[in-house]
């Protein structure tokens, strides 16, 4: 079921081709591919914490690191989108090798996350001190617990902020690779070391403890690969310039503006539900909440790598590439993100049983969370290119005051009205789908002069068709063992993602990709070089 090519002035089949003809960079697949399967680690290990934590701590302490991780959010603002501004202007001095102004906004990028640095930990400290205020009903044990993991946790958010500009630096050279092969390593040492310190009967305090090792022998790789890979960046004082840190502000404040929006949403809302609610529920909602977010960051890993790539297209000039990229990135956004979706909604219950067992089930929290995240998932992408361009301001704006808006209506739902987790997880749903689903897409089809229902055709048409299979297999196998959630799990998730394999195979992946991925299988094609020629170009 191909898409139909509504647009007049852009072409938006499948391919494996820019905008205007030249082949897709392998590095441009690579990316995505890299970042997908680096978030495949943190998936595997956001699961198996919580559970080893439930199992060794109980639900009450799993509560408390839940709570440690929501403080950790506030400090990684500090960053002030900064990182965001490195990955930008790296990536635009090397297109005209001005390694001068490299250097200047490297160092002056890094001036300001030192500072960051210091304040966070600061913040660290006084976030421990304040648990007292934050879990009013928490025990003494419990508080005692919750103070030295909060200190670790926040510490180790505190140490990414200047390592930031060394992340910053490698995607500006576009070596997804070579950071997520440096997260991975780390998440795998740390959560591995985690799990053994659990079995052998140690606390949430040394847990925390070893993430933030994990974090300090990260950044000492970054350093040594970072000199490696960009042999002309230098690290000095005399490089820090005030012009270039309002520069960097400037941008990144956009960017962190709308980080501020989207985490504080999430976390606030959290924060609010342990207060009301206590340590206990929260690790249920928070179970919930994990699901959607893991989705949205897988999506996040997809869409991030366009930011460079529409910064270079917009410092050519290149309009029409622009275009196409914002409709092949969110079509093709919508063909990954909405199975997940669906299957959120509908196996979400059989999901958290499996998981976690039956005590953390809450079905409605996790449907209203999904479906307000149904629209803003694949579109990430079209901010990401807003970002690029230094377009993202209005998005951000628009975002920051709709989570305040969310987290003044989750404060009265819960505090006025006594709402539990449902009201929680609808003060979420409303501010992303009215934003991130409605207005970010909006403001840059105006920005990039696309028709907006020709962009919504194009985008969404194709995709929605390809689902419905899926869709009906896992229906039918809630159906068929509705009191045998695993089972129908399994065989709803194993019957339609066949099916689903099969459609996307045959009408989503572009032929020339197909072709790469058979002969790396060894498996011939019958397509012919100038048959997938001809396809790949509509």
């Amino acid at each position: 079921m191909p898409d139909p090519d509504t647009t007049e002035d852009v072409k938006v089949e499948p391919s494996d081709s820019s905008s205007d003809g030249e082949p897709v960079r392998p590095t441009f697949l690579r990316n995505i591919f890299t970042n997908w399967l680096y978030y495949l680690v943190v998936l595997v290990t956001g699961f198996l914490v919580p559970r080893l934590i439930h199992t060794h701590q109980g639900q009450e302490l799993l509560g408390v690191w839940d709570f440690g991780w929501s403080l950790v959010s506030y400090v990684t603002l500090l960053s002030l989108g900064v990182v965001s501004s490195v990955n930008r202007y790296v990536a635009r001095h090397r297109a005209v090798q001005d390694w001068e102004a490299l250097n200047v906004s490297v160092n002056s990028s890094l001036a300001i996350l030192l500072a960051s640095f210091l304040v966070a930990g600061a913040i660290s400290i006084g976030f421990a001190l304040a648990c007292p205020l934050l879990l009013p009903e928490a025990s003494p044990e419990l508080l005692a617990i919750a103070k030295m993991t909060v200190l670790w946790l926040t510490l180790s958010a505190s140490m990414k902020l200047p390592l930031g500009v060394l992340d910053g630096v490698l995607t500006g050279y576009e070596r997804y690779d070579v950071l997520n092969l440096i997260r991975g390593v780390r998440d795998i040492v740390s959560v591995a070391c985690a799990l053994f310190l659990l079995s052998a009967g140690h606390g949430l305090a040394v847990i925390a403890f070893v993430f933030l090792c994990g974090e300090a022998l990260a950044g000492i790789v970054k350093i040594f690969v970072v000199g490696r890979i960009c042999a002309t960046l230098r690290f000095a004082p005399s490089l820090v310039r005030v012009d270039a840190m309002r520069e960097m502000i400037g941008f990144g404040g956009k960017t962190m503006l709308q980080g501020m929006a989207r985490m504080g949403l999430y976390y606030a809302n959290s924060l609010l539900v342990a207060f009301f609610l206590g340590p206990a529920v929260l690790a249920v909602y928070t179970r919930q909440r994990s699901l959607v977010m893991h989705a949205m960051r897988f999506m996040k890993k997809y869409s991030h790598v366009f930011v460079p790539t529409s910064g270079r297209l917009d410092a050519q000039g290149d309009r029409a590439g622009l275009q196409s990229l914002l409709i092949q990135s969110s079509r093709y956004g919508f063909y990954i993100s909405l199975p997940i979706a669906a299957l959120l909604v509908i196996m979400g219950g059989p999901l958290i049983h499996a998981w976690m067992g039956p005590s953390y089930q809450a079905p409605m929290v996790l449907a209203i969370l999904s479906i307000g995240h149904v629209l803003s998932l694949p579109q990430q992408s079209a901010y990401s290119i807003l970002m690029g361009m230094g377009r993202h301001g209005v998005p951000s704006i628009a975002e920051f005051l709709a989570a305040l808006c969310g987290i003044v209506l989750c404060a009265v739902a819960m505090g006025r009205f006594d709402g539990g987790m449902a009201s929680a997880a609808l003060a979420i749903a409303l501010p992303v789908t009215l934003v991130g689903g409605l207005l970010t897409p909006m403001y840059a089809c105006r920005v990039l002069g696309v028709q907006i229902w020709r962009y919504v055709g194009s985008v969404t048409v194709g995709p929605s068709l390809a689902v419905v299979p899926f869709v009906l297999i896992l229906l039918l196998a809630r159906w068929a063992w509705p009191h045998q959630p695993v089972r129908s799990l399994v065989i709803g998730t194993g019957g339609g993602g066949l099916i689903l394999a099969v459609v996307y195979w045959t009408w989503v992946v572009p032929p020339a990709l197909r072709v790469r991925i058979a002969r790396a299988m060894g498996v011939s094609t019958r397509l012919s070089p100038a048959s997938t020629a001809t396809r790949a170009n509509g």
